[in-house]
């Protein structure tokens, strides 16, 4: 591999080590956001878990569980990857 690719790949490296910090932060929030608003949506009586808003609170927290659940992307291997190639 040659100078200027290789600089590149440092750079891509370093994109990602940089965006791995707060993805995994982002990836915690959004596992916690989900996890409250099904607690709150269980405390909630039969009555209300059946009404407008009891249904949108489980909607929510079915939406982000997902949206957690898409985030599993491996950080590390990319880096260990893009590592391999530029030896």
């Amino acid at each position: 591999m040659n100078k200027d690719r290789r600089k590149r790949l440092d750079e891509a490296t370093s994109l990602i080590q940089n965006i791995k910090e707060d993805f995994e932060k982002a990836k915690g929030l959004i596992e916690d956001v989900a996890g409250e608003e099904q607690d709150s949506y269980d405390n909630l009586s039969e009555g209300l878990q059946q009404a407008d808003r009891g249904q949108a609170m489980e909607a929510a927290a079915s939406a982000l569980s997902d949206a957690h659940s898409t985030m599993d992307i491996d950080l590390d291997e990319v880096l260990t990857k893009i590592e391999e190639a530029s030896e």
